[in-house]
Parts: C-alpha cells; structure tokens; sequence
C-alpha cells in the first residue's frame, strides 16, 4: 500500500511538472536585464522556506534591481515578494474554512467583503478518478455553493481541464464542476463561468483573469480550493495578477479565501510546486533570444 501511494506520488508529480506551463502564455516581457535577477529571486524565496533569517531583506534588494531596469517588472516582482513573506510564510495568516453543515459562507460573511460588490470566486479544480469528481473536488465545489449563497451578486468560475488516467469521455474537472453546482448544490446556471483547459495553478489563474476581462465587470477574487492547495494559489494567482494589469491594464485583487478542510490524498510538496511554478512563469515571460 505504500508503495503504491510512493508511485501515485511520483506520477502526479511527473503530470504537474509536464502541466506547469500549459495554458499559462502572456504577451508580456520582462526587461532582458531582469531575467536573471528573477530567477535569483525565486531562489532568494526558496531559501527562505528553511532559513528566513535575512532572505526578505535580500528578496527586497533584487525588488529594487529589478524596478531600476523596468518600473513595470518591479511592481510584478513586489506582488511576487509581499504575497511571499506576508502570506505564503505566516503560519498565523487565517484560512477561512467551510463549515460543512452550513448553508452559507457565514466565514466569509464576518469579514470586509462587500456582499454587494460583483464578485468572482474562482473554484480550482483537481484531479479526476476515472473520469469522475473526488470528495475532494465535491467538497470544493460546496464551499463556493455556500459563498455562492451569501454573495448573491458574485458568479463562479470553475476551472480545470482533462484529466485522470481513466477518462475515455475526456471529462473536463470545469466540466463536471458545473454540472455537480447546478445539480446537487442548486446554483443557477447563469452564474457559472468554466475553464475547461488549465492544467496547473498558472492556466487556472490565466485562463480566469481572461474570462473576467472578456465580461469587464468584476475585478474582485476569492479562491476557492483546499487548505493545503491555499497559499500556494494565492502565491501564483496573485503574482499573475500583476502580470495580467501590466500586460492588459485590467486590474484584479485576490481577497480572503475559502478552502475546503483537507489534507492531500496523495504526498505532494507543496513548497516544491509553488518555486517550480514561478519559474515555469518566469520561462513563460523570457523574451526570446534575437
């Protein structure tokens, strides 16, 4: 049994690292001067899971490197470090987790969220067992029913492409996402938004920001996903974020967050998935060599 768990580890970690840049393309550039001082940042970020003693100080040095050659990449490579050293490493920061035997997001409801602002939770998708939703992914899909129900202006977007070893019906996570909302939890069609191709937390948060520009009304964000998937979203979401308005000027702000409780099915690093997807984003934003 646990070499079986061992193997389904492995796997899963071969699939993401293979999906970690699909979908995940973005017009933007960063100044050629920067490339290297943001691969030394994400380092810098590394470092500091182990040893923090003096890696924000070093990270906010490269920050200001990297602003001197291009304003626009400086304020990417902030997001990118205040998400890290406010949210990603604070032990205390508050995840605010569904109560199952709720019908409504009171969690949320004691926070300053606006119930009146037009609002967008992005539901994360995961990984399909033989063509069909996990616990896990149901669990997700009941948590954003809950805030769903407390922000009546809000819509959902679910987002998660094809997958699972066993899904001769190619079955899209956003797919059976929708259905299981509509179906079981009651949510109204209309307020449904799905993203049927990401692959990995990079597409998940590009794919949603297009679906919000291509509506131009909602520039307010809550993550919907599993406790221990949480910060590592945040991380990527909100750094791609920074992105997106330097690249289209649409502006996003990530907010709060509601997360179904649960540890992962299978060993995953989470500290390992979150470094290699910033430099999958920082591949992604490389000009090309002339």
């Amino acid at each position: 049994m646990r070499f079986g768990r061992r193997i389904a580890a492995v796997i899963l970690t071969v699939l993401m690292l293979l999906a970690a840049g699909a979908g995940a393309e973005s017009e933007y550039r960063l100044h050629p001067g920067n490339v290297e001082l943001f691969e030394n940042l994400v380092s810098v970020l590394k470092g500091s899971i182990r040893k923090p003693e003096g890696t924000e100080e070093a990270a906010e040095a490269l920050v200001e490197q990297i602003r001197e050659n291009s304003e626009s990449d400086g304020r990417i490579a902030g997001q990118m470090t205040e998400e890290w050293f406010r949210n990603y490493l604070d032990g205390d920061y508050p995840l605010r987790k569904y109560n199952s035997k709720k019908e409504t997001a009171e969690e949320l409801e004691d926070t300053d969220l606006d119930r009146e602002t037009p609002r967008a939770f992005i539901v994360l998708g995961y990984r399909l067992k033989d063509g069909e939703m996990t616990r896990e992914l149901k669990g997700r899909c009941k948590a954003a029913a809950a805030a769903a129900r407390s922000f009546p202006e809000s819509v959902l977007i679910c987002t998660g492409g094809v997958t699972g070893s066993n899904n001769p019906s190619r079955h899209s996570e956003a797919g059976m996402m929708k259905k299981y909302l509509i179906r079981s939890c009651g949510v109204d069609e209309a307020r449904i938004r799905t993203d049927p191709d990401a692959l990995s937390t990079l597409a998940n948060a590009w794919n949603s920001f297009r679906i919000l520009q291509s509506e131009g009304e909602i520039h307010e964000v809550t993550l919907v996903t599993s406790t221990y998937h949480m910060k590592w979203a945040r991380e990527i979401f909100r750094t791609i974020a920074a992105v997106f308005r330097e690249e289209t000027g649409y502006g996003i702000d990530i907010d709060e967050n509601y997360c179904y409780a649960t540890a992962p099915t299978v060993t995953v690093d989470v500290n390992y998935q979150v470094i290699n997807q910033l430099r999958a984003l920082i591949r992604d934003l490389t000009p090309e060599a002339e």
